[in-house]
């Protein structure tokens, strides 16, 4: 929770994307015009690529993380 919002993935994802992939321009304008929305996409997807990693490399450690994340 941010400010008292609930800022999860399930809604964070899809807005993100529904402004990354609309079709008001084309796909080179909104590389150049979002370049921190894109920025920040990437390191949503990164950081789900390595806990993903973490869960199954260290199930306990994940555990751990989880507990620091909802805190």
């Amino acid at each position: 929770m941010i400010d008292g919002c609930d800022v999860g993935a399930e809604t964070t994802v899809p807005n993100l994307l529904s402004v990354l992939c609309s079709t008001d321009m084309p796909p080179r304008q909104h590389l150049e015009t979002q370049q921190a929305l894109f920025k920040q996409f990437a390191e949503i997807i990164d950081f789900t690529l390595k806990f993903d990693d973490l869960k199954v490399t260290a199930p306990v450690a994940s555990l751990v993380l989880v507990n620091l994340l909802l805190s």
